[in-house]
């Protein structure tokens, strides 16, 4: 499935966005109430989210939620329309969800009609899609290591530890996965497995941990 999202303010870009990508199963619209009353008619099914168009933290939760929730789908961004901080969200939410990611020229701006193929620029996203590799419970334990090895002011904990009463087997898939994304490191000593967070773990734990919807997993 392709599934685009598109912060809106001026519609005028997001048409352009979709005239030119075509074959577009769910199309989510970022916007405030002020301009919902703008949203422009697409032979697509279209989904109405409103944020805070002053908030980047808004946008990027909102974001990350879809991404979560369309996992499986081919998603594409519209970076373009909306406030300064709607783009930066949106931005920022697709470096950290891997999403692809794209800016429209607006022929308002330029004072000028340009071919619709040169008015799409494909923005550069780094291959960081942490979020869309994992499932919700390999980032519970993931966040669950991270504040537990702050609270004890140590470098790592064992995994019988992190595991609470629980039999640490448990847990041991959903570490091996966190290991292979390169966000933990395991270091096996007399018998133990002691877990701690690689320097990309921390900046990921970081960043998500600011924003709503990660603070519920």
């Amino acid at each position: 499935m392709i599934v685009h999202i598109a912060t809106m303010g001026d519609s005028s870009t997001l048409v352009d966005g979709y005239n030119y990508h075509k074959n577009i199963d769910k199309f989510y619209i970022l916007t405030s109430k002020e301009f919902s009353k703008n949203i422009p008619k697409l032979d697509t099914k279209i989904i109405l989210k409103n944020i805070d168009p002053f908030k980047v933290e808004s946008t990027i939760n909102m974001v990350i939620q879809i991404v979560e929730n369309e996992k499986d789908s081919d998603i594409y961004i519209n970076v373009t329309g909306g406030t300064n901080a709607m783009a930066a969200g949106a931005l920022s939410a697709a470096y950290y969800t891997g999403t692809k990611a794209y800016y429209v020229l607006n022929d308002k701006k330029l004072k000028k009609k340009i071919p619709l193929k040169n008015k799409i620029i494909e923005l550069p996203v780094p291959n960081i899609p942490y979020l869309r590799k994992l499932k919700k419970k390999q980032l519970y334990w993931l966040f669950k290591l991270n504040k537990k090895i702050i609270e004890s002011k140590v470098d790592s904990i064992t995994q019988k530890q992190l595991a609470e009463g629980r039999k640490p087997q448990v847990l041991t898939s959903h570490i091996r996965s966190l290991e292979k994304v390169g966000l933990i490191k395991i270091n096996k000593e007399k018998g133990h497995r002691n877990l701690s967070l690689t320097n990309e773990g921390r900046l990921f734990v970081g960043w998500y941990g600011n924003f709503k919807y990660m603070k519920h997993i």
